[in-house]
């Protein structure tokens, strides 16, 4: 059985957590929509923690609400 007491006995080869991907994807699209420069967000761990720390669901709503605000970000309208 794998938990967290009882970690895996080999990585992962083949298969691909689509929890983790998913996770990665919401915060991706997150920062790209918002169109922050590059030197901001990738060299400021304070605001890669803050991100890593919102729900997904934050994330979503928070990105949600941006859009809204600001129509042509969207990159499918």
């Amino acid at each position: 059985m794998n938990s967290i007491r009882r970690p895996r006995a080999r990585p992962r080869v083949d298969s691909v957590s689509f929890d983790s991907l998913w996770w990665v994807l919401v915060r991706e699209a997150f920062v790209v929509a918002l169109d922050l420069p590059i030197s901001r967000y990738a060299s400021d761990g304070r605001w890669r923690r803050h991100i890593a720390k919102l729900r997904s669901d934050q994330v979503r709503a928070r990105l949600d609400a941006f859009l809204r605000r600001h129509p042509e970000r969207r990159i499918v309208p």
